[in-house]
């Protein structure tokens, strides 16, 4: 399962965003990529390492989903949205990719489900793709 280390900033009310501000240490929401002229949409859930409360500044988190990541979303620097309902309460940039993401420069197909993150790595090591 892909899991990526993301920074979440949460629009202010204003623009938008929540009504009272996120507070909490995870948070499970829809991940929405725009791409190509059409939207995706995935159940994505964060975890902040600690209960956190949304302000204007970002906010590093841990990133994964309730079913296969999209390719589109394993690489670093993707962005996308995060929506309640219809409305986008905040936007999201990956940082890095770790936990068995597919390589750019593998020579054959590589699926989600083929990725061994600890094939002849030390713990640290399988923690962080090398696709980076």
């Amino acid at each position: 399962m892909m899991k990526a280390s993301v920074l979440v900033t949460f629009l202010p009310r204003e623009r938008g965003g929540r009504a009272s501000p996120f507070r909490g240490s995870r948070y499970a929401t829809v991940a929405r990529i725009r791409r190509e002229g059409h939207v995706e949409e995935w159940s994505a859930v964060i975890d902040f390492g600690g209960v956190v409360t949304a302000g204007d500044a970002p906010i590093p988190g841990e990133l994964s989903f309730l079913a296969a990541a999209p390719e589109q979303l394993a690489r670093k620097g993707v962005e996308f949205e995060l929506t309640e309902g219809p409305r986008t309460v905040a936007s999201a940039r990956v940082e890095s990719v770790v936990l068995g993401a597919p390589c750019e420069d593998d020579d054959e197909e590589t699926s989600w489900f083929d990725v061994d993150p600890y094939a002849g790595r030390g713990p640290r090591e399988a923690r962080e793709s090398p696709c980076i």
